[in-house]
């Protein structure tokens, strides 16, 4: 994105809550994808402040920033981006929340105070137990303020593979929730050996 673009964006985004994305990953390399997207996105021109949970605090890494943590809420109503704002000496164009897909209810305001969410599943992982934690996810989700929810697939073989695994959950999820997941692209599974490998993410949260 050439910097005249990522100004405009700026002016959309202006006056404005910042805008607050939670990505939900599995497994214990949780987190991954958030930094390949926050990568993505600076080389796009834009900057986002990434805040990834732990078991019980969120940890604050941005540029410009001081260093911070803060212990997760237990309820839904936690003002994130108003934290993440007062520390960070510049002001961040976009707020990444990074939460495990699967203890991420234990303490839901960094999620559930997103306006957006990317849940990234695994092409290796066995369809039913993806299922089971996605199904689980959105049914939490669904129950809070409304959000945009998308799925991103990470190893998949291909593009057509990674438009199947997304239709089979957005086919589930709408027949028993009422709710159908957008698509957020294809995440490479090897994120060290490729150029921009949150590329698809970043223009997903792009198009709008």
């Amino acid at each position: 994105m050439q910097p005249d673009q990522a100004e405009g964006l700026r002016r959309l985004m202006a006056g404005t809550r910042l805008r607050h994305v939670a990505v939900l990953e599995p497994g214990r390399d949780s987190g991954v994808v958030a930094v390949a997207l926050a990568g993505a996105l600076a080389r796009r021109g834009l900057a986002a402040a990434l805040v990834r949970a732990g078991r019980s605090r969120a940890y604050l890494h941005a540029p410009a920033a001081n260093p911070v943590s803060w212990q997760l809420a237990r309820e839904p109503g936690e003002d994130v981006a108003e934290t993440v704002c007062r520390a960070c000496a510049v002001p961040p164009d976009l707020l990444l929340a990074s939460a495990q897909a699967e203890s991420w209810q234990a303490a839901p305001g960094l999620v559930t105070a997103a306006g957006e969410v990317v849940i990234v599943v695994h092409a290796r992982q066995e369809p039913a137990q993806t299922l089971a934690w996605v199904y689980a996810s959105l049914k939490a989700l669904g129950a809070e303020s409304p959000v945009r929810v998308r799925v991103g697939v990470r190893a998949a073989a291909n593009a057509a593979q990674a438009l199947a695994i997304h239709a089979r959950i957005a086919h589930v999820s709408s027949r028993y929730l009422g709710m159908a997941p957008g698509f957020a692209g294809h995440v490479p599974l090897a994120l060290d050996g490729e150029p921009d490998p949150g590329a698809a993410l970043a223009d997903s949260l792009l198009r709008g």
